[in-house]
């Protein structure tokens, strides 16, 4: 049976409030529906999950221009590529972080900027992108991203439905200011993002400390060494 998939854009039905005492730059907007192609998804026909993850998280909102910030409870949802937040833990109301270059959040360690990029499909794309690690030469980012499998419905008796499925489609971002483009990052190819000069001792470094970057760990101290230099 031939499967149909499809990368989604989602529209925002939005309704302007306020978070405590940010200025206009940090409002948010009411939580989206979610809707591809002017319809509407029915997410309970798919597995899989929308969010990095699942469980709000104590996080930060940082305002840059104004230097506030303010500890919420917050989660990415990757598939409408939004901030949802909570006052309270147990809150039950929930908002979104309206997007703007001036505010970035931090939840668990990782840090999200809103930030122009191109995908992997060659577009020009706003959205938010995880900074892993900035060297002289360039910005370390992950673009965390969902691809949909559409349901199948059964075409015989003999046949089942089959759900729909959302998996991860996350990737790489590696550049400068608006220049990030997606890239792949291994043990060969590591090297063309830092100064040529440089070669040899991050060889020698990737060597000695058995790095094999299979996990941004080891981006991350490369990075450090090489501002080290």
């Amino acid at each position: 049976m031939k499967k149909n998939t499809l990368l989604v854009l989602v529209c925002l039905n939005v309704v302007l409030v306020f978070i405590d005492s940010f200025e206009l730059r940090a409002q948010v907007i009411a939580a989206p529906s979610i809707k591809a192609s002017a319809e509407k998804l029915d997410l309970s026909d798919f597995r899989g999950s929308v969010y990095l993850d699942d469980n709000f998280q104590q996080g930060t909102i940082y305002d840059e221009l104004t230097g506030q910030e303010k500890n919420k409870w917050i989660r990415y949802n990757v598939l409408d590529d939004v901030f949802e937040i909570k006052q309270t833990e147990n809150s039950t109301n929930i908002e979104v972080l309206k997007k703007t270059y001036e505010i970035f959040v931090e939840i668990k360690n990782k840090r999200f900027y809103f930030r122009n990029y191109i995908d992997k499909q060659g577009n020009n794309i706003t959205g938010y992108v995880e900074k892993i690690a900035e060297s002289k030469e360039n910005e370390f980012c992950i673009k965390y991203a969902k691809e949909l499998t559409m349901p199948q419905k059964a075409q015989t008796s003999l046949e089942q439905d089959l759900p729909g499925k959302i998996k991860d489609d996350s990737y790489y971002l590696v550049g400068k200011g608006n220049e990030l483009k997606p890239a792949e990052i291994d043990k060969k190819n590591i090297y063309t993002f830092f100064s040529e000069e440089k070669t040899a001792k991050l060889k020698a470094y990737v060597k000695e400390h058995r790095l094999k970057f299979r996990d941004t760990d080891d981006i991350k101290k490369l990075v450090d060494y090489s501002e080290s230099l």
